[in-house]
């Protein structure tokens, strides 16, 4: 059959403001709803609970952890401790991130109506509306979703400011997005290069060098600061959990990244992404429209690669990359893929039109994605609070607990125990280092309560255990099982020791 292309691109005008604003209006009521469904389902894995920790800081004690630790999401803990005067159930502290990834679908529909027109902006939002990899960072209290958020309105204002370098306020939104984007996650630098990267010797001109210059020296102002404290605390272990990637690693990283149903997704994005980037349904003949789309497509292929490149070069001598570090590329995807989709509209296969089955065929995609992310959701077994509960109604005064290892998420549910019962008696923590003098530092208590992980810090588990033995005998075991990846290990085991 004959491929015939029914007219030429443009950036669908004919789609009225009020059209596009009910449509945005519904998107952004199902992006919602979808981000709040299963909010408080799966208790708080350890980084959620260092969000609450860091959140419960005075501004005072914020920004000693700012100066005196590699603290890489400092704006999320700041905007958090705001909002925790509204309460600190799981519920409301995983809701702000819930309401910056619902921010995010609206910038996106700018950023991708701006550079392709109306109709793949609205593409655009259902798509990242609906992808399973954007909806889990939104469910999470860490600073991913914000990180998304600032990643598009930087991006949004940097082709504006190019585009139109005369109007100083796109230079100011740009470096200001950009900033806090850099101190939501330090990563974005990356995508900052990427950026400047972008810009051809013909576009420095017509910006200016000058311009640029200032840009650029602000920028590194701005950013100086937490790059020196990053490096002074570097040495810190703080990134010694990340591993090298392996094939296996990248090729699930990129399933992630395309909406989580496995390798056909996977393909239409990249046909979308070759589609937008080489195929021209419509000869562009203007000269200006045409080097304004290879700045497009050059800036949209070097977000989306070259932190992913980077970061995977850099872990072959030091392991940085994390996949939910790279999230920020997704909006990158997105928009080429939408491009790519809109390219589609314009085509017909005989007497068929190939952009409705294909629109189809991707959102239904992400929608089975989606189903697969709250399948895993609604059978969570992490149990924290359970452990919580549980060692709640076991403790008494005169009681110790020791914690062998990363136990957050245990204090959060342990606290809130506390506030919903109003008793404000807690076991005592025990740290009994060196090992060798466990018998004495246990010695003074009545019971012991040991928390430890089923694989982890094998030998000294049961160094600690040989030493309760000598004065304590057990008098009651329990596991809780299906910690899973959120702490790296498959179960909890709580041990309750009592004075012979």
């Amino acid at each position: 059959m004959r491929i015939k292309i029914s007219k030429r691109i443009n950036k669908s005008s004919e789609i009225s403001n009020r059209k596009i604003l009910v449509l945005l209006i519904i998107i952004c009521i199902a992006a919602a709803l979808i981000r709040f469904y299963l909010l408080e389902k799966g208790t708080f894995w350890l980084d959620e609970t260092y969000s609450w920790e860091r959140g419960r800081l005075t501004l005072a004690g914020l920004l000693n952890l700012f100066l005196d630790s590699n603290s890489s999401m400092i704006l999320h803990y700041f905007l958090l401790h705001f909002w925790l005067y509204l309460g600190d159930s799981e519920f409301i502290i995983r809701s702000l991130s819930v309401i910056f990834g619902i921010a995010s679908i609206p910038a996106i529909y700018f950023l991708g109506s701006k550079l392709f027109g109306k109709k793949a902006g609205l593409i655009c939002s259902i798509l990242l509306a609906l992808h399973s990899f954007h909806v889990h960072y939104s469910q999470e209290a860490r600073s991913y979703s914000l990180l998304v958020l600032l990643v598009i309105l930087s991006s949004y204002f940097f082709i504006r400011a190019v585009e139109s370098p005369k109007k100083t306020k796109f230079w100011v939104l740009y470096i200001v997005s950009s900033v806090l984007a850099v101190y939501s996650h330090t990563f974005v630098i990356l995508i900052l290069f990427a950026q400047l990267l972008s810009l051809n010797r013909k576009i420095i001109l017509h910006i200016t060098s000058k311009v640029l210059l200032k840009v650029i020296g602000f920028l590194i102002l701005f950013i100086l600061p937490l790059i020196v404290i990053m490096r002074l605390h570097s040495k810190g272990g703080g990134s010694s959990w990340i591993v090298q990637p392996t094939p296996e690693k990248l090729l699930e990283f990129f399933y992630q990244l395309t909406g989580n149903f496995g390798i056909t997704l996977f393909l239409i994005y990249f046909i979308l992404i070759f589609i937008a980037v080489l195929y021209f349904p419509s000869k562009i003949t203007d000269s200006e429209n045409s080097s304004r789309l290879k700045l497009y497509y050059k800036f949209l292929i070097l977000w989306l690669a070259f932190p992913i490149l980077t970061a995977y070069l850099v872990s072959l001598v030091k392991p940085i990359f994390v996949n939910r570090y790279l999230l920020m590329c997704l909006p990158s995807l997105i928009l080429l893929a939408s491009h790519g989709l809109v390219k589609l509209y314009y085509l017909r296969l005989g007497v068929f039109r190939i952009f409705p089955p294909a629109l189809v065929l991707i959102v239904s995609l992400s929608s089975l994605g989606l189903n697969r992310y709250f399948f895993d959701k609604e059978n969570n077994l992490n149990e924290w609070k359970n452990l919580a509960t549980y060692l709640y109604s076991k403790q008494r005064l005169g009681d110790g607990i020791y914690l062998t290892h990363d136990c957050n998420p245990f204090h959060y549910h342990l606290k809130q125990r506390i506030k919903i019962t109003n008793n404000r008696f807690l076991p005592e923590e025990i740290y009994p280092y060196p090992l060798t003098n466990v018998g004495n530092t246990v010695n003074g208590y009545k019971r012991i309560l040991l928390i430890s992980h089923v694989d982890k810090k094998y030998e000294e588990i049961e160094m600690i255990r040989m030493a309760l033995n000598n004065n304590f005998q057990l008098q009651e075991k329990k596991v809780f099982e299906g910690f899973g990846i959120n702490t790296g290990s498959t179960a909890i085991v709580s041990e309750l020791y009592a004075k012979k």
